[in-house]
């Protein structure tokens, strides 16, 4: 066994990998992303051998595990014995709830926006408490082509409509569960949501950072007032129950896995589920828009994107066997203002500090006594905030 790290009892981890007189010959486990690539977590490649006893053949699982942080800082921070409970339980019951319904209602690939589950566990004892054994154990799609883009330019058109394809998917199958059999969506979905709030130490540094470099930029007193209201006045609370689904919450680009066929992407994956929730689609969609896109205030691409990601919708839950009268264009348009003037801009401003500042690779970097200095925001990082608060003071979405 050659690893960086030691799993506890790997045996009865993998047993539902595990064929006829199989047994696991080896295992490796290294680091699989550097520091700053996933906050609320770390991420290792497992590489198993697993032997036939009877014939001695070998084959190869290669997998990606998901354990807690090291820091209690970054525990308290992302209240990690909820959310890794509540990723746990997305993998180990919802995924297979999804998927399964998807198939009733005839759609063969499945809940195929979801990394394939291979095991997991809270602790050793079965109880329910996450401890230093927990773990979420997915398939390495990057073996098969999948990769994520880089966070602080982000996606072209080709691959951002692939991922507005992932994500109607995903939201026509929770809306279509809840439609068409609402038990299953209040035993298995409802259990799911789970309300974050941002640590306090980085909504104070981007508060004051926002405002600076708003007012550097030709702002307004007024105009800044009404970002920094978004900072005191959010309301994740108000959702349309037409429109209301579980959102992903995180949907930017770490958390989608794309994959490339002769350089063009086919296909995009959802990872990460620490904070689903209730909203509405635009909650995700706005942010994945904002946080994620590249050339966004380009000409009509916003618009456009938008207009995509719609038909995809009402396409998916047609797939599926839903009435779509309800979901109108003019309610699909109040939702998109109001998801941002409720949260979505103040979700943008707080995580583009994280995603675009070179110098924050965890939330240990950040000092309660310097939370309201202004530190350098690097020149992309000001155009984005710019040009997205620029966008919401002209409709009105803050």
């Amino acid at each position: 066994m050659k690893s960086e790290r030691q799993i506890n009892d790997i045996e009865q981890l993998l047993k539902s990998q595990l064929e006829e007189d199989e047994k696991i010959a080896d295992v490796e486990v290294s680091r699989l992303t550097a520091p700053g690539e996933n906050y609320g977590s770390i991420m290792l490649r497992i590489l198993v051998t697993l032997e036939n006893t009877k014939t001695s053949k070998k084959r190869t699982l290669d997998a990606v595990g998901k354990i807690i942080p090291e820091s209690e800082r970054v525990r308290e921070a992302f209240s990690t014995q909820t959310t890794f409970t509540l990723e746990y339980n997305f993998y180990a019951v919802v995924s297979s709830v999804l998927d399964q319904f998807l198939k009733r209602n005839n759609v063969k690939s499945g809940a195929d926006f979801l990394a394939p589950f291979v095991g997991g566990r809270l602790n050793l004892n079965e109880g329910p408490i996450v401890d230093n054994d927990a773990i979420i154990v997915l398939r390495n799609l990057r073996v098969s082509g999948y990769s994520t883009g880089e966070k602080t330019t982000g996606l072209d058109l080709d691959h951002s409509k692939v991922v507005l394809d992932t994500l109607a998917k995903f939201h026509a199958t929770v809306l279509g569960l809840k439609i068409k059999e609402p038990e299953k969506f209040d035993k298995y979905i409802r259990p799911c949501f789970f309300r974050y709030y941002v640590d306090k130490d980085l909504h104070t540094v981007v508060k004051t950072n926002l405002s600076h470099y708003l007012k550097l930029n030709g702002f307004t007193d007024e105009e800044v007032k009404k970002a920094d209201n978004t900072f005191v006045d959010f309301h994740q609370n108000e959702v349309n129950d037409v429109w209301g689904t579980l959102i992903h919450y995180d949907s930017w680009t770490n958390n989608l896995l794309i994959k490339k066929e002769n350089d063009k992407p086919t296909h995009c994956v959802l990872v990460d589920f620490q904070v689903p929730d209730y909203g509405t689609p635009l909650d995700d969609i706005s942010f994945f828009l904002f946080t994620s896109v590249q050339n966004l205030f380009d000409g009509s691409t916003f618009d456009d994107l938008l207009d995509y990601y719609y038909d995809k919708l009402l396409k998916n839950l047609r797939n599926i066997g839903v009435e779509t009268t309800v979901f109108t264009r003019d309610s699909f348009d109040e939702e998109v203002g109001k998801a941002i003037k409720n949260y979505q801009y103040y979700h943008t401003m707080w995580m583009l500090h994280p995603l675009m500042y070179e110098h924050m690779k965890s939330i240990d970097d950040l000092d309660k006594n310097d939370a309201e200095d202004i530190v350098e925001w690097s020149k992309k990082h000001i155009k984005r905030i710019v040009d997205i608060t620029k966008l919401c003071l002209e409709r009105n979405y803050i």
